[in-house]
Formats: structure tokens, sequence, C-alpha cells
């Protein structure tokens, strides 16, 4: 990675929801370090990040133990769709 950020080469990272479990600092730091200048994400994480950014946390229960529980699932749902409404709608204004 050093000699890629060296080279000025980009270091792409795939990640999936599992950085909600407290790997966004870890992320950022290698960000402002210059060794992540790309996240390929799958639709989990903009479904975790929009949560996280409206109350906190996630709804998903990670607990392996218990079963997969998501707690306002409809809430989420709503703000992504009203959110690429708005944006599509602002997108085809400007042209």
């Amino acid at each position: 990675m050093r000699q890629a950020r060296n080279a000025r080469k980009p270091i792409i990272w795939g990640i999936g929801a599992t950085y909600q479990d407290g790997l966004a600092p870890v992320l950022i730091d290698l960000m402002k370090r210059g060794f992540i200048t790309a996240i390929a994400t799958n639709g989990s994480v903009l479904v975790h990040d929009a949560e996280i950014a409206l109350v906190g946390s996630t709804s998903e229960d990670v607990d392996p133990r218990s079963e997969k529980i998501f707690w306002w699932a409809e809430e989420t749902g709503q703000l992504l769709n009203q959110s690429s409404t708005r944006w599509c709608a602002r997108r085809n204004r400007l042209g």
C-alpha cells in the first residue's frame, strides 16, 4: 500500500456493512493518510449510513446469536426513496 500511495496509484477498498462495527474511524484515518482513494460498497452501506446519520445507530441487530431484526426498515426505506426522488427531480431541472 505504501508503494501504491507513493506512486500515486489508486488504492480502492471494497467493503460491506460490517464497517458499522467500529471500523469507520479506521477508514477515515486511512483516507486522511492517503491509503484509500476510493471505496466500492454494496447497498447495505447506503442503508446503514443513512440510519447512523439519522439516529446514531443502525436498525439491524448484528448479534450473531439473535435473529436478524431491522427495527426501522420502513423509515429508512422512506428516507432513501425521498432522497433519490429529490435528487432525480433536481437533476432533471438542471438538465
